[in-house]
């Protein structure tokens, strides 16, 4: 399986859609986004070229983070609303399933704000795809210190717009083997030429494109 790893877009759709046009050729389902991806619509325009985007938020995505934060604080005082409603109203097994019905939404991250397959972190996330554990993220020291901790076979990260790969090895001589650190560059071609990679995981190798 090939995937797709970017970073810092800045809402750069004229570059977007050049890599988009490489992806849909070389007819790559599952993309990574390593933060700094934009507003709103830039979000909702790169996950049309996927049918799964991981997309780990970045420093600079403020308005996304603002948003999540609006939704999550008007989806508790819903939800106490409802808990209050239902204390006053309804009888005790009703409370529960509607309680329950809220409980299992928040696990699936659902706040309405992303397109539904977009899977999101604000921090770092995780996921194992052909039996590689991979994690992606923004910051390149959190980047490291993952890496460092041996816990996945591949980090993904952003933030330097500089493209970047290296074997790490663990942080501690108790552990064994190495983990590889993949910075695909930027997207938005702010500081050096705009860029992005494709990763075979079957071969665990990384192209680099370069963007006009």
């Amino acid at each position: 399986m090939k995937i797709a790893v970017f970073s810092d877009v800045h809402d750069n759709l004229v570059r977007w859609r050049e890599a988009a046009e490489i992806i849909k050729r070389e007819k790559i389902k599952i993309g990574f986004c390593c933060g700094d991806i934009g507003d709103l619509q830039t979000v909702e325009e790169v996950a049309n070229s996927f049918e799964t985007l991981y997309l780990a938020l970045g420093n600079l995505d403020f308005k996304l983070k603002n948003g999540l934060d609006s939704r999550l604080r008007s989806s508790s005082l819903s939800d106490e609303a409802q808990a209050s409603e239902s204390n006053d109203g309804n009888d005790k097994e009703s409370g529960d399933d509607r309680n329950g019905q809220n409980d299992e939404q928040r696990s699936k991250n659902t706040t309405g704000l992303f397109p539904e397959n977009v899977v999101f972190t604000q921090d770092y996330g995780e996921v194992e795809l052909e039996n590689r554990k991979i994690a992606f993220v923004h910051s390149n020291r959190l980047a490291k210190e993952l890496a460092e901790a041996q816990g996945y076979d591949i980090v993904f990260y952003g933030h330097t717009h500089t493209p970047w790969e290296e074997k790490v090895s663990p942080s501690t001589p108790l552990r064994t083997g190495s983990t590889l650190l993949l910075n695909p560059g930027e997207v938005a071609g702010q500081f050096g030429r705009a860029s992005f990679a494709i990763y075979d995981l079957a071969k665990m190798t990384a192209e680099l494109k370069m963007l006009k």
